[in-house]
């Protein structure tokens, strides 16, 4: 029993389809779609059958965007952690002045307001 995976491809749409001994199983190939082998169809944003082999047909617009949600840039990762981070520092803010390193004082006013602001907000949920 010969058992592959195939993409059956139509002007509109490609789909996966499961091909034993040759036959197309659970579904039938619909007016005008083709089989074309699996391999490689991952590979492409927007995969592309040329009769030969996969290609790629997403414009660089297409790939630099699919890239961006797939593999965020640092900045992004990194902007990912501010509201944690912002919590961290918040925490040991409140660890200093509950230890004695510093006191209220030390903090700029706007430093505090923050602080009181966020404090409140979590208070309320």
């Amino acid at each position: 029993m010969n058992i592959e995976t195939k993409v059956a491809i139509s002007e509109i749409e490609h789909r996966v389809v499961l091909v034993v001994d040759g036959e197309v199983k659970e579904t039938a190939l619909q007016a005008g779609e083709i089989l074309a082998p699996l391999e490689n169809f991952n590979d492409f944003v927007k995969p592309r059958w040329n009769g030969n082999a996969w290609g790629e047909s997403a414009t660089i617009e297409e790939i630099t965007a699919y890239k961006r949600i797939i593999q965020p840039t640092n900045l992004e990762l990194l902007a990912n952690t501010d509201a944690g981070m912002a919590r961290v520092v918040e925490d040991l803010i409140n660890i200093l002045i509950i230890k004695g390193v510093i006191i209220d004082t030390d903090l700029p006013e706007i430093t505090k307001d923050k602080i009181k602001q966020r404090q409140d907000l979590r208070a309320a949920q």
